[in-house]
């Protein structure tokens, strides 16, 4: 028999109690070396071992329950099914101080296992994609077009590949009424770099960036089920989804269920590029890039790349990098480029609700030490009959763990309720909250939250009122006096602990409704340049109108915005394709006659909306010179444009910009 078969049977031995190991233990491995040298073949050694482990297995578990009964005195199980039947009785004659102490345990532990959930599912949990701690997000504070993404992959060798994304609104017009979603604009390497394929047809190919490829598509799972019935012939059906002046495109594949897109979208189509140079490239509304990690690779080495590459291009594009953006030029780990603006809210509010546990704790601390005070007659009969001070503080830390148990049984109830309350209410910026649920690591982290609490809680209680002395109990001596002065002393000392508690949670939530508050008030001081007061946003839609073409969309936009103007209470209306204080912008390099482009530069990119008459009236926008659009600038009048006073002092410093 080898030694490595011994070591593993000794380590095995480990699960009998130590004083049957030190009598029992050699004579055992004696027997076990016989009987593996008598065992000839692999086979039937392997047979002895089986057998050893289901042997070794039962007798140590007999020996456990053995060593229970010799150190509780008697039939220790039976003896903890006694203390808990009589832990219940006692907590049935005085159920309101019972239903405080479970309530108060309840709403503290639920509420830290709510909290929990969040953090996990935002903060700890790893993406659902392969090999996620590789996925990196690629100098998320800039925008690039895709010509950048290209330049961003080539120079960067500790990155496998670079994706850029875009994200559209656009109109499905297919199994129903016409309907706005979220379209991705992707490079096909997305779904590469994520790791994660369709469960029907393909993703992206390469060539399909080009024009000649563009109109294609690939579905996500809740978008086939939802709107298409889960058709299992959807791959290669052509769908009406309007995307940039694409109208109609193939599916050619479907995402699986549950995955999770980044940024979250309900399809996925080419993001196009012509070949053309940084410089001239004009999509400059690729706001996100993803890439994966090459093997070996660091953070700090693809950082390094990544701003030797943005060094590098800011000349030639200087209206898009100053000196800050290119310092901050690098890759960050995915989920933490995701969760970086929501990370500290979170673990803040889980340590407020920690707090409050403690509060909570404190408090039922108090309620068992006066019930206790109450018992202390009870106990000292006890005592006086024959029990000793461990028998009576199983019993206390039993009624303890009872109060704790059925705390967090109801706790975790309403953690289960409020988290998809929780889910509701969070803001919308919190990412990754889909997957937030009360799961097996919720429910472990409540297991340990609710032992914690019965232990902080129960305890001190538990040796307090365990010792007692039934001459003075019983025969009413000064020194019963002396201990329930002590107790009370305990008890002040419980409540000053609760109040300084109670204080560091008003500080902390005093702190940070004073931070909220002066942002608040900074965001309703910052002049935004128009009155917001009064005025209501919509977004129409001219698809399942009966109506198509240029012509024909104009004249339905125009005969709404004439029957809203005429209705009661409406001042002005107007119109823009792109809201005002929206995420969304729209911008392209734009420069003025006779500007001349600095040779060591690109074009000026210049954000710009599309508006109709009415709008600046209706938004209450100050005009300093010159006039508003209004209906005579249509199409075949002349082209004007109303600029704002940083585009005059960049473009035309100290003159009017009006001819």
């Amino acid at each position: 028999m080898s030694e490595r078969d011994l070591n593993r049977y000794r380590l095995l031995l480990r699960l009998f109690p130590r004083r049957f190991r030190d009598r029992w233990g050699s004579d055992m491995e004696t027997v076990f070396q016989h009987r593996m040298e008598a065992a000839g073949s692999r086979a039937q050694r392997a047979r002895v071992w089986l057998g050893v482990t289901f042997d070794t297995v039962g007798e140590a578990v007999k020996e456990w329950g053995s060593t229970m009964r010799t150190t509780m005195g008697g039939d220790g199980m039976y003896s903890v099914r006694n203390d808990i039947r009589h832990a219940i009785r006692g907590l049935a004659r005085t159920p309101g101080a019972s239903m405080i102490a479970i309530v108060t345990l309840a709403l503290g532990i639920g509420a830290n296992t709510a909290t929990f959930s969040v953090v996990d599912g935002v903060l700890l949990k790893p993406l659902a994609f392969e090999d996620p701690d590789r996925i990196v997000s690629v100098w998320p504070e800039a925008n690039f077009n895709t010509a950048m993404v290209n330049e961003v992959a080539a120079g960067s060798p500790a990155l496998e590949e670079v994706a850029g994304i875009s994200i559209w609104t656009a109109v499905l017009a297919e199994a129903g009424d016409p309907t706005e979603i979220d379209v991705a604009l992707v490079t096909p390497s997305y779904f590469r770099i994520l790791g994660v394929a369709p469960v029907l047809g393909r993703a992206l190919l390469d060539e399909e960036v080009l024009a000649a490829g563009r109109g294609v598509v690939v579905l996500s799972h809740d978008l086939w089920v939802g709107r298409f019935g889960a058709d299992p012939e959807i791959v290669g059906r052509s769908i009406r989804l309007s995307v940039d002046d694409v109208t109609s495109h193939t599916v050619v594949g479907v995402m699986p269920p549950g995955y999770r897109a980044i940024p979250m979208a309900d399809a996925w189509v080419p993001l196009p590029y012509d070949g053309a140079e940084v410089r001239e490239d004009s999509s400059w509304y690729v706001n996100l890039r993803v890439a994966r990690l090459a093997p070996g690779a660091t953070i700090e080495q693809a950082s390094e790349q990544v701003r030797v590459v943005a060094r590098r291009m800011a000349p030639i594009v200087p209206n898009q990098f100053d000196e800050e953006m290119v310092a901050a030029a690098g890759v960050t780990r995915l989920k933490d480029a995701m969760t970086e603006d929501s990370s500290t809210a979170l673990w803040v509010l889980l340590g407020a609700v920690g707090l409050v546990l403690f509060i909570a704790c404190a408090n039922v601390a108090n309620l068992l030490l006066a019930r206790g005070e109450m018992r202390r007659k009870d106990i000292a009969v006890r005592t006086a009959l024959g029990a000793s001070r461990r028998t009576i503080l199983r019993l206390l830390l039993i009624e303890a763990l009872v109060i704790g148990g059925i705390g967090g049984a109801v706790g975790i109830l309403t953690a289960y309720a409020s988290t998809d309350l929780i889910i509701a209410l969070a803001p919308a910026e919190i990412p990754r909250m889909d997957t937030v649920s009360v799961d097996a690591w919720a429910l472990g982290f409540a297991f340990g939250v609710t032992l914690l609490a019965t232990i902080l809680s129960g305890l001190w209680p538990a040796l307090r009122s365990s010792r007692v002395d039934p001459g003075d109990d019983l025969g009413g001596t000064t020194r019963s006096t002396s201990g329930r002065r002590s107790s009370r002393v305990v008890s002040h000392g419980l409540i000053s602990l609760e109040m300084a508690l109670a204080v560091a949670l008003a500080v902390v939530v005093t702190v940070g409704s004073a931070l909220m508050l002066r942002s608040l008030n900074e965001l309703l001081t910052v002049d935004t340049g128009f009155e917001p007061e009064g005025v209501v946003a919509f977004r129409p839609n001219p698809l399942g109108t009966g109506r198509s073409g240029v012509e024909e969309y104009r004249s339905l936009y125009a005969d709404l915005l004439a029957r809203l103007e005429g209705e009661p209470g409406v001042e002005s209306v107007g119109a823009v394709q792109v809201l005002t204080g929206s995420g969304n912008n729209w911008s392209f390099p734009t420069w003025p006659e006779g500007y001349a482009i600095p040779d060591d530069g690109g074009a000026p990119n210049v954000n710009f909306r599309a508006v109709l008459p009415g709008y600046f009236e209706t938004l209450k926008i100050p005009l300093l010179r010159g006039r508003l659009i209004d209906h005579r600038d249509r199409d075949g009048s002349e082209a004007v444009a109303i600029v704002n006073r940083a585009f005059v002092e960049e473009f035309w410093p100290g003159e009017s910009g009006l001819d």
